[in-house]
């Protein structure tokens, strides 16, 4: 024996070898540094004897060695005793036996039996069942700070019936044991909060979502890889209580992506590609999703196709963005089956056809997407590969929108307007369908902003204009084109011309030409070529100017200046 070892040296540098910390794990050198402590008579060495010998499943020597080692009132012996007994480990499984060695690990102090020796008293296994005792050694654990403690007095305490002194006390040792990292404590925290528990069940389904998220995240700081793809998803994509936060999610994508799972690789990707919350770089978007692409993942797939379809740092080239499109669309991948559609839909590749744009979508639409259910509408709408079916469109409108899709509530609204105008009906049922288009539009209106915003608002405009409307208002519909002029929306500021037109025909007269400084459909254009072909209000007539006006607005297809153009060229071919 080398003298010149503590029995601590030399339990450490048994560890070293049994555990391979700093050295090349082998139990049996372990074993020799172990044995050198235990013939010290020393408790630990002797224990750490007893770990080796079950280590090798000679239990009846471990056991041997454990029941030394508790003679000399090592409590970590005991426990191994407690663990043999209780799971009838190289022992026949007694109860009693593994509650009275537990038992007495406890009665030498040692705390990470507190919270154990409750479950036993609690459940009455090897002893009577006494929740006194059981409650006195959660809370003995608890406020030793050992976390198992916390969490075992706490589902203690959650037990107990219609008891909130109880339930409170419970949620603050959850919590607290989640805010030290305990695992355990943090996802029971997210069950109970996505169960609405009675403790909380008055709260807001928005207050429970944002707390359930709060501990989503605490777990997702421990690596749990599922929490880290949530949280990061959550704070790309944003939640009814989370605005997007892409510094965050590029910081949860990173560490998926240093546990080298394919979220990552997708979502940095994605992030580079948009340039969000980094400086964009097509080639490092490209890379990462070259990756998750070469793992036949189809979000990837898509991505890289967007990539091709763009020219987003590469030659635009639609048959390699249908290629990617193809690969994602061969795992029935949504997304994949509404781009090819797309693509024979613009006739953006070879051999494209509305047929197949339709068969596509079809394919998507069996999966219940609502962004397939709009599109099928649109197709339906504009017949493309397909009849023209405006009932079909309008049923396909309601699904989407049923399905979570808000953009449909305008195409809804704008189908159902149109319809109307062409296809009366009486009274009572008109003003039904105006009700209808008129809480589309609000609901619309309140989720989106940006252009689609003002039309909706210009829609909204030339509904309370309709008399058989029974909401029917000049000023409420004077409000939306009001709104939607002073935003930028042009045709509404073709309204706002008629609408100040004889009141005030200079300020109509701004309206118009403000609108004509970026024509919509022509009919501004055609509208000022009135103004300067007849002459109005101290306006002279300038017919030159007019006839340059309705060239322009002819050119943008505009019905009425075409036809009017025509019958002035009749008029000189007569007059020849």
């Amino acid at each position: 024996m080398n003298n010149k070892y503590t029995p601590k040296d030399l339990n450490e540098m048994g560890d070293q070898y049994f555990y391979g910390k700093g050295k090349d794990k082998n139990i049996e050198i372990a074993y020799t540094y172990y044995k050198q402590a235990a013939d010290m008579n020393n408790p630990v060495g002797i224990f750490n004897v007893g770990k080796y010998y079950f280590e090798k499943g000679d239990y009846k020597q471990a056991y041997h060695f454990y029941k030394k080692a508790t003679d000399l009132d090592y409590t970590q012996a005991y426990i191994s005793l407690y663990e043999m007994y209780i799971d009838g480990i190289g022992l026949r499984r007694s109860k009693k036996k593994a509650f009275k060695a537990l038992k007495s690990a406890a009665e030498q102090h040692d705390i990470t039996t507190y919270h154990l020796l409750g479950r036993l008293y609690e459940q009455g296994i090897g002893t009577s069942t006494d929740h006194e005792k059981a409650l006195q050694y959660y809370e003995l654990s608890a406020t030793k700070n050992n976390l198992d403690g916390m969490y075992y007095l706490a589902l203690f305490l959650l037990g107990k019936k219609n008891k909130d002194k109880e339930y409170e006390s419970a949620f603050y040792w959850l919590d607290k044991a989640a805010n030290m990292h305990h695992v355990p404590s943090i996802k029971k925290l997210i069950e109970l909060y996505h169960t609405s528990h009675d403790y909380v069940n008055k709260k807001s389904d928005l207050y429970l979502e944002e707390m359930a998220f709060h501990y989503q995240e605490l777990l997702a700081k421990t690596q749990d890889i599922e929490s880290l793809r949530k949280v990061a998803l959550a704070y790309e994509q944003g939640r009814t209580f989370l605005t997007p936060n892409y510094s965050k999610a590029f910081d949860y994508y990173k560490m998926l992506h240093e546990h080298d799972d394919i979220l990552g690789y997708v979502g940095l990707g994605k992030l580079y590609m948009y340039g969000l919350s980094v400086d964009q770089n097509y080639d490092l978007a490209k890379d990462y999703l070259d990756l998750a692409s070469s793992r036949n993942h189809s979000e990837a797939k898509n991505l890289l196709g967007d990539i091709y379809r763009h020219g987003y740092g590469v030659r635009q080239d639609y048959e390699i963005a249908k290629s990617y499109y193809l690969g994602a669309a061969e795992n029935e991948d949504v997304d994949g089956l509404i781009n090819l559609s797309l693509l024979h839909y613009r006739d953006q590749i070879k051999n494209a056809s509305p047929s197949q744009a339709m068969t596509y979508i079809r394919r998507a639409v069996d999966q219940e997407n609502p962004k397939a259910y709009f599109w099928l509408a649109l197709y339906y709408e504009l017949g493309i590969g397909t009849e023209k079916n405006i009932e079909e469109s309008i049923k396909a409108y309601k699904k989407a929108i049923q399905l979570g899709n808000n953009a449909s509530r305008y195409k809804l609204a704008n189908i159902l307007y149109k319809d109307i105008k062409r296809n009366p009906l009486s009274k009572r049922k008109t003003d039904m369908i105006y009700k209808e288009i008129k809480e589309l539009l609000m609901t619309y209106i309140e989720a989106i902003d940006g252009d689609n915003r003002l039309k909706a608002m210009y829609l909204l405009g030339d509904l309370y204009k309709e008399p058989m409307f029974s909401l029917s208002s000049k000023k409420i519909s004077r409000y939306y084109y009001e709104f939607a002029a002073e935003n930028g929306y042009v045709k509404a500021m073709n309204r706002m011309y008629e609408i100040y037109y004889d009141e005030d025909f200079m300020a109509a007269l701004s309206w118009l030409e403000k609108a004509c400084e970026n024509p919509y459909d022509g009919e501004e254009l055609y509208m000022l070529a009135m103004v300067h072909e007849k002459g109005s209000h101290h306006i002279p007539k300038n017919p030159s100017l007019a006839d340059k006006l309705l060239v322009k607005s002819a050119n943008m297809n505009y019905a009425k200046a075409m036809e009017k153009l025509t019958l002035k060229d009749k008029g000189e071919d007569d007059e020849h």
